[in-house]
């Protein structure tokens, strides 16, 4: 258990299951997996944050990002990696 100002706090629910430990040998083959995926299974998407006057957006939307609105005084924008494997 973790102390706090108002006393002893219970483990979360994630804390209380799980445990971490070294690799083992025996983990060879699940790490190979791990790498596997790292690997090949990109994300669906990439998305960036852009200045409302960078005149680079023109450039990122000929590049396929698309304008998904304002994120804090910026512009978010999208490429979907689906469209262009």
């Amino acid at each position: 258990m973790r102390c706090s100002a108002q006393g002893r706090v219970p483990p979360s629910p994630l804390q209380q299951y799980t445990q971490l430990r070294p690799f083992q040998p025996e983990d060879q083959a699940q790490r190979w997996d791990w790498l596997h995926i790292a690997l090949w299974d990109p994300p669906p998407a990439v998305a960036l944050t852009v200045h409302p006057q960078n005149p680079a957006i023109a450039l990122y939307a000929d590049c396929g990002f698309v304008d998904r609105g304002e994120r804090r005084g910026y512009r978010l924008m999208v490429a979907s990696l689906s469209e262009h494997r």
